[in-house]
């Protein structure tokens, strides 16, 4: 009995999958069509009615994604550029796009994983390239790590005139303030796109009107935090004192500034003056654990004052915070040979000496 039923119900289900695939490209087709006539609303309807039908459609995903970001329809692209990363983790532009949606939504953990994550592809296209490199030095900057995002925002350097929201997030990179471009309050605008331009100036290697570029902005703005240690960081090339009075008014006007605190005591450290950089490195060190330059200056100035064994405790953090520097590398293998920890100092000459001839090296556990 149960045979016969199954053979009267066996071409029922056949019927019914071929009706099935039949709507799918009916669908697909009048999807694409829509896409083509740009007429975005109904290719988004029509793609997920398509979808619905046949969810393993990694293309449909895509289409249904980038349309629907492009219709700043956020909810819809974030979930379907998932589904289609799901299906094909390699697919660079959808990962970017995911990331753009991410940034969107505000989850800008997630947004500058998959950004960067699509940036490591170097067969993007030249402009979405831009958009996620923007995006990426905006969310570094937001996220605190202030010297990768202005490394980032130098990419652009070759412009010729940047627009006034990039002016304003390496403005945002160059005061060391957490923002967003879009959350800095009007009154203060100003305050960024002038930073941001300044450095920019010096960014573009522009050395004959970087020093007036920096002189107007701390003449305009010589109370606003950050603009002393901005200028401070400007004259480091320069004779000590010029710099170091400029972080000396940072840190008057802002106590609780670690980068500017970091930053003199790095400065008093290259002119050796240890003693003097150490209770500086040691407020930036405790107000900013994470602030890599702050865990060198604390590392090389306990060191250099005989407290060995901490200062390389330090200076092996910096070298965890930020593995690709160079100098946290050098301090490190000196503090491991004064204190006579011979074979560690020469592994930690060996990671220096393969991270001068650009060889990829990775940090300490």
């Amino acid at each position: 009995m149960l045979g016969i039923l199954l053979v009267l119900i066996f071409p029922i289900f056949l019927i019914s999958a071929e009706a099935q695939g039949q709507a799918f490209d009916d669908l697909a087709a009048r999807a694409a069509q829509a896409r083509d006539a740009n007429d975005l609303s109904r290719a988004i309807e029509l793609y997920q009615q398509a979808l619905q039908l046949n969810e393993h459609w990694t293309e449909g995903w895509w289409y249904l994604g980038s349309l629907a970001y492009d219709a700043d329809r956020y909810d819809i692209a974030r979930d379907a550029l998932a589904h289609c990363v799901e299906q094909k983790p390699d697919m660079s532009p959808a990962l970017g796009l995911l990331g753009l949606t991410e940034f969107q939504a505000k989850e800008y953990d997630r947004a500058l994983r998959h950004i960067q994550q699509s940036l490591a592809d170097t067969r993007l296209e030249p402009q979405m390239v831009r958009v996620l490199r923007y995006h990426e030095a905006v969310l570094l900057a937001h996220s605190g790590d202030y010297d990768q995002a202005i490394q980032k925002y130098a990419w652009f350097a070759s412009d010729t005139e940047p627009p006034a929201s990039m002016l304003q997030g390496i403005g945002i990179a160059a005061l060391r303030e957490p923002l967003l471009p879009s959350d800095i309050p009007a009154e203060r605008r100003d305050l960024f796109e002038s930073a941001g331009r300044t450095l920019w100036t010096a960014m573009s290697q522009d050395e004959a009107h970087a020093a007036n570029a920096f002189e107007q902005l701390l003449n305009r703005f010589p109370a606003s935090p950050g603009v002393h240690a901005l200028v401070g960081v400007y004259l480091q090339a320069a004779p000590a004192g010029k710099a170091a009075a400029e972080f000396r008014r940072e840190l008057d006007a802002e106590p609780t500034n670690p980068a500017a605190a970091a930053m003199l005591a790095c400065l008093l450290l290259n002119h050796g003056d240890p003693a003097a950089a150490l209770p500086f490195a040691q407020k930036a060190a405790e107000e900013a654990p994470r602030l890599s330059v702050a865990q060198y200056a604390f590392g090389r100035a306990l060191a250099e004052t005989g407290d060995v064994s901490n200062g390389a405790k330090h200076l092996e953090t910096a070298v965890q915070l930020d593995p690709a520097n160079l100098d946290d590398h050098i301090a490190l293998a000196s503090a491991y040979s004064k204190a006579g920890r011979t074979m560690d100092a020469r592994a930690e000459r060996s990671r220096t000496m393969a991270l001068s001839r650009g060889t990829a090296i990775h940090a300490q556990p």
